[in-house]
């Protein structure tokens, strides 16, 4: 923070000098016919380059990244940057401290505003200098679901101990199955209820005595839901086990 700081300071001191070379030559030059407009474009004339670079600095050092688009050019004289931050709490710290750090030139016409949502602009008097492009960070989730819970309660508690964000899946008519659904809660993992569907080949089915078919009447359906969440109190959906067929059922997937 030293550094903007002393920048100021010498800056400041040197608009100092800039006004007494002004007002001298002020009367020969009808400078003032024009009030604070005109002075404010001798002043971006003489201290410009030096101002975009403190402002780029600190939005170097407050973002996560940034790119010049658009360098000033005579038919439009403003630079165009696009600016991504961590999260809107970022963006809008990084423009409050602009604000408060160049607060000393306001009354020579520099001021920034929003526009819309996603841009910011800094204004010397009516002329667009910076024009802040604002995208905030692309986030990407992955959701882990460890299937088949149930079977193995030492093999479970494994994974109840990984110190990560975890949904495990129960099943809800094995013999271990509530009790492994409560140890997941207890350790702090989201619990589905793994519920057994039926599958293409008629084989993979053979085995399974609580298992959702094709073509299940609703009130069976709606039955059996509400036992597996009897015994599973603690899920919070459910997942399927199988279920090639099952799932092709457009009524059957709703009613779940």
């Amino acid at each position: 923070m030293l550094w903007p700081r002393r920048f100021l300071f010498f800056l400041l001191f040197g608009l100092l000098a800039w006004g007494v070379v002004l007002f001298a030559l002020g009367l020969e030059t009808r400078l003032f016919e024009e009030g604070q407009a005109a002075l404010s474009r001798a002043l971006f004339r003489g201290v410009g380059r030096e101002l975009a670079l403190l402002v780029l600095h600190e939005v170097r050092k407050n973002s996560l990244s940034f790119q010049v688009l658009r360098y000033p050019l005579p038919e439009r004289p403003s630079f165009e940057v696009e600016v991504v931050f961590e999260n809107a709490w970022q963006r809008d710290r990084l423009f409050r401290h602009l604000e408060a750090l160049l607060a000393p030139l306001r009354p020579f016409g520099l001021w920034g505003k929003g526009v819309g949502d996603d841009d910011y602009c800094l204004f010397w008097g009516e002329e667009e200098w910076f024009h802040f492009r604002l995208r905030l960070r692309q986030i990407f989730q992955v959701a882990i679901v460890i299937d088949d819970i149930g079977y193995d309660v030492a093999m479970a508690e494994k994974f109840f101990s990984l110190p990560v964000k975890l949904n495990v899946a129960v099943f809800p008519h094995l013999p271990h199955g509530p009790y492994l659904a409560r140890r997941a809660e207890e350790s702090g993992k989201e619990v589905l209820i793994h519920f057994p569907m039926e599958a293409m080949d008629p084989r993979e089915n053979s085995g399974e005595r609580f298992l959702l078919r094709s073509g299940t009447p609703k009130e069976e359906v709606v039955r059996m839901l509400e036992e597996a969440f009897r015994r599973i109190p603690q899920a919070k959906g459910l997942n399927n086990h199988k279920g090639s067929r099952a799932t092709q059922d457009e009524r059957l997937m709703a009613l779940c």
